[in-house]
């Protein structure tokens, strides 16, 4: 995330959500709509090599190309 900073980019991690979940316990479906809502104001989406089989990411992926994001 901080390369992303250092190029001036302004990223959002969905992973980070886990510490808010620790504080504010709600449903694996609700983290992942704010997840799919971020996406609608994103311009690409970087995928974590080695997440293939998280079912999160797939359901992430496949909306950012619904959008129509620049795919990494």
């Amino acid at each position: 995330m901080s390369r992303f900073l250092e190029a001036g980019h302004y990223p959002y991690c969905p992973h980070l959500t886990h510490f808010w979940h620790l504080i504010y316990p709600h449903e694996w479906e609700k983290w992942l709509k704010l997840d799919l809502e971020y996406l609608k104001v994103c311009d690409a989406y970087f995928r974590i090599p080695g997440s293939e089989n998280s079912k999160g990411a797939n359901i992430e992926e496949n909306e950012a190309r619904r959008l129509g994001l620049k795919l990494f």
